[in-house]
């Protein structure tokens, strides 16, 4: 009786084994909501979200009552800028660099500044 539960648990053991499954992987690319040229191989990421000059007392005061550390704000831009950088640097058709010198500010708030020419 014992010889024939550990025939029947090593049978289930064995069946259940083989039941394993492997992950396939595939990349995709999606079509895109907006179409850019086809001659446009190279893009820049300029980060704009900085405050725009004598907006820095109305962004001190609001890291300050926030509790924010010191220059947190640009910290945390530079990092989603150089973030969506390698992501698009991950797709084969462009090439993304980013644009650390350039000094465009934005409005520092949650509204999109002025669009560029």
């Amino acid at each position: 009786m014992k010889t024939i539960k550990l025939l029947l648990l090593a049978v289930i053991v064995v069946s259940l084994y083989s039941c394993k499954t492997a992950t396939v992987y595939t990349n995709v690319l999606v079509p895109a909501q907006i179409t850019v040229p086809q001659h446009i191989q190279t893009v820049g990421v300029l980060n704009r979200s900085l405050p725009a000059k004598g907006e820095g007392w109305s962004n001190f005061l609001e890291g300050f009552i926030t509790g924010e550390s010191i220059a947190a704000d640009r910290e945390g831009s530079y990092n989603v800028c150089k973030g969506l950088a390698f992501k698009v640097n991950t797709n084969p058709r462009f090439k993304a660099q980013l644009m650390e010198g350039e000094d465009l500010r934005g409005t520092g708030t949650k509204e999109f500044p002025t669009p560029l020419s």
